[in-house]
């Protein structure tokens, strides 16, 4: 296998890029283009896909075009964070539209309805591919304590408030933003060893770093809008301590009666306390079948389980594997992926 030759900053990567996309052949833009239209006509938008769906993508967004900026509007089966490393953009809403500038980052759910374009060829916009299971089971624990992001991501899963879908981060220079973006796009250009999880880990310092800025920007809001975050706390807190949590411990930290949360869940996630529980602890054991060797009926405990031979039905009926074969799947295709 021909080793790949690194490069060392993204202006470089950029230069390359940028090169390679002029000579590209643009014969199937046509096809594409029509299929885009039709789509849009008969359905309102189109949707994008990702191919890899454990794994995070990184892209260069490609040189300006009239038809993109015709306004068709996608949405995507992935969460999309832009970033605008050079220039500006334009992305349009259903409703609005926000003009971004250097520095700024803008972080979509699935859901959103958009359409991104750059105006010359100066621009240079990212987007972070993260797909679902990445953002919802391996990084939503790690965002416990983080109430902007988890309550956006808890708001997509249950569709709790179906307004955010999305988070605008206007550049502040006296943030680590762009320190952390170069991080960021560097290790996926040049795909050292462990570039992946080296990603996720950065993104969990970004997220807290835009946390942070958006309440130092944003500190007359706050208040205000935290009064409507109980639901998504709840589900936050239930993730976070899956493993423990009983609807009584739940409703004494929250002050509420058991029956009352119980029925606050319901109404808002279509499911019952019981099923939401269930799903957290399935997820943080399959986490602990990709990050580790620890034996089976361990995992079984650390989670919360007290019937193995219910966890395994439970197991199996979700991720169509028993634990030891999602086991040996899982690293028999990561060693194909590294090898």
């Amino acid at each position: 296998m021909e080793k790949k030759e690194k490069i060392y900053s993204i202006n470089e990567y950029i230069k390359i890029h940028r090169d390679k996309e002029k000579k590209f052949d643009k014969s199937r833009r046509p096809k594409l283009e029509e299929y885009i239209v039709e789509t849009v006509n008969k359905y309102g938008f189109w949707v994008v896909h990702s191919y890899y769906k454990d794994t995070i993508e990184i892209s260069l967004h490609k040189l300006p075009s009239e038809f993109d900026q015709r306004g068709y509007l996608h949405r995507h089966d992935y969460y999309e964070l832009v970033y605008i490393y050079q220039g500006g953009n334009v992305n349009l809403f259903e409703n609005k539209r926000i003009e971004m500038k250097q520095g700024d980052i803008l972080l979509l759910n699935p859901n959103t309805l958009h359409c991104p374009y750059t105006l010359n060829d100066q621009d240079c916009m990212f987007n972070i591919k993260i797909p679902i299971p990445i953002l919802e089971n391996s990084m939503l624990t790690l965002l416990s304590d983080n109430h902007l992001f988890s309550n956006f991501i808890i708001d997509y899963m249950y569709q709790i408030n179906k307004a955010n879908d999305y988070l605008y981060f206007p550049y502040d220079p006296e943030s680590k933003i762009a320190i952390i973006m170069e991080t960021i796009i560097m290790e996926y250009i040049n795909k050292n060893v462990c570039f992946q999880k080296v990603i996720e880990s950065m993104l969990i310092y970004l997220f807290a770093e835009l946390t942070r800025m958006y309440y130092k920007n944003n500190a007359n809001t706050i208040n205000g809008e935290q009064k409507n975050r109980t639901v998504a706390d709840i589900i936050a807190y239930m993730n976070q301590h899956s493993s423990t949590a009983t609807l009584d411990s739940i409703a004494e930290k929250f002050g509420y009666s058991p029956s009352y949360v119980s029925r606050m869940i319901k109404k808002h996630t279509n499911k019952n306390y019981v099923e939401i529980i269930k799903e957290f602890k399935l997820n943080k054991a399959k986490q602990y079948l990709e990050s580790n060797d620890l034996p089976i009926s361990e995992i079984i405990s650390l989670v919360g389980f007290n019937d193995a031979s219910y966890f395994y039905k439970l197991f199996k009926s979700k991720f169509l594997l028993s634990p030891a074969e999602y086991r040996k799947q899982y690293k028999g295709e990561n060693a194909t992926k590294n090898s």
